[in-house]
């Protein structure tokens, strides 16, 4: 599991802005819920295949997957330019 899965302070602020925003709503009101479910959709089906595809990539013990894995995190390591951009890419 990744860190921040289970739980997203970022999630708790939203809820709260968006309550503000309309301050006569619950913050807990289904509807009020649901458009901030429908707003996140993108973002969570994103983040569940990225998690699966890493799953199954480090998951590989043998085989061409796991050889084509090592080979990119090798070039990534020996190349400081990729490796930073990669890096850069993860933090955003």
């Amino acid at each position: 599991m990744l860190a921040g899965e289970l739980y997203d302070p970022l999630d708790a602020e939203l809820a709260a802005a968006l309550a503000g925003r309309e301050p006569q709503r619950d913050p807990g009101e289904l509807g009020l819920l649901r458009r901030y479910e429908r707003a996140r959709a993108r973002d969570v089906l994103a983040m569940d295949a990225t998690v699966h595809g890493l799953y199954r990539l480090f998951g590989a013990a043998a085989g061409p997957v796991a050889r084509l894995r090592n080979a990119g995190l090798n070039l990534a390591d020996r190349l400081p330019v990729l490796k930073n951009l990669l890096i850069r890419q993860a933090m955003t």
